[in-house]
Parts: structure tokens; C-alpha cells; sequence
């Protein structure tokens, strides 16, 4: 009875959890997913059991797949961001929280996979806006000028003397 409690409080965790959740072997083959992993990327249950981790990574992502192992093998726990494929083609970015764990009684690999879509928007986001910022900084020094209320004096920045085709020096 307590083996049968504490395996349904696993299964509860396990497919419960809101992050993609896999097991896989050193050789890379997917031994277990939640629900979650199925969802996330589009597959049944046996058809993610069927496959390897460079089946769900991008291609460009599936060639770190040897070394990434090879880290986790020495370190016992990695962290990365990668890029899954789903079952219809699209992509997702993740990042992943790697671990070695016991699986039945063999040494295997926990990667627990966050969706950061939404991260990657914001970040995309922010950094085109910090560029339109930045160009429009560059802009509005191009053709700028002040006037110094106290002596009357009007200075011009050096885009404002290259708009009107003139030099410092003639205007002064």
C-alpha cells in the first residue's frame, strides 16, 4: 500500500508539473515525458517515447546534443537554453534544467524544459525599442541647436552646420 502511494504521488507530480519533463538515457533515447512535454510539442505519449532528444531539439540545437550529455555526465546537473521542434514543424525555445538521476535501477538524465516564448518576445521587444531609442537619440542630435537666453547666443550642433552646407567657422 505505501509503494502504491508513493508512486501515485510521483505520477501526480510528474504529470502535473507546468514544464516539459523528460527522461532519457546517455545514448539520448526518451524514456518518459509528462503530459506536459506531449502538449508542449504536439506528440502522443508513445509517439515521444518512440523518439530520441535530437528528434525534439532543432536541428541547429541537435548538434550540441553529445556534448551537452557529455556535461551533465561529469558536472551531475546542467543548465542551457535550447530550441525544440514540434511535431508540426514550429519552433520553441526552452531552457533547460538538467540533471543525472536513478531510473529504474539505471543512471539516466531528468531535463526539465521551460517555454520562454513569451521571455524571448519581451526580450526582442525591449531590444527594438532600445534601438529606435538609440536612433532616435542619433537623429535628434543631427539637426539640433540651443539658445542661450542669458547672452542671446544661438549654438548649433555640427549636423545643423552640415544641413545647411556650411562650416563653424563661416557662421560665427
Amino acid at each position: 500500500r505505501a509503494l502504491r502511494e508513493s508512486e501515485y504521488k510521483y505520477r501526480v507530480l510528474f504529470e502535473s508539473a507546468g514544464d516539459a519533463i523528460y527522461i532519457h538515457d546517455e545514448e539520448a533515447r526518451i524514456l518518459a515525458a509528462n503530459t506536459t512535454a506531449c502538449e508542449l510539442l504536439g506528440y502522443t505519449q508513445s509517439e515521444l517515447l518512440s523518439l530520441r532528444v535530437a528528434d525534439v531539439d532543432t536541428p541547429e540545437e541537435a548538434r550540441f546534443t553529445p556534448e551537452r550529455i557529455a556535461k551533465l555526465r561529469d558536472r551531475g546537473r546542467l543548465s542551457f537554453t535550447s530550441s525544440h521542434r514540434r511535431k508540426d514543424g514550429g519552433r520553441i525555445p526552452v531552457e533547460v534544467s538538467a540533471r543525472i538521476i536513478s531510473w529504474e535501477g539505471q543512471s539516466a538524465m531528468m531535463s526539465i524544459c521551460r517555454d520562454i516564448t513569451e521571455r524571448k518576445r519581451a526580450e526582442e521587444a525591449l531590444a527594438q525599442k532600445a534601438a529606435l531609442l538609440a536612433q532616435t537619440e542619433e537623429i535628434s542630435q543631427t539637426g539640433s541647436w540651443r539658445y542661450t537666453v542669458d547672452t542671446g547666443k544661438i549654438t548649433w550642433s555640427d549636423g545643423m552646420y552640415a544641413i545647411f552646407g556650411t562650416n563653424r567657422h563661416s557662421s560665427d
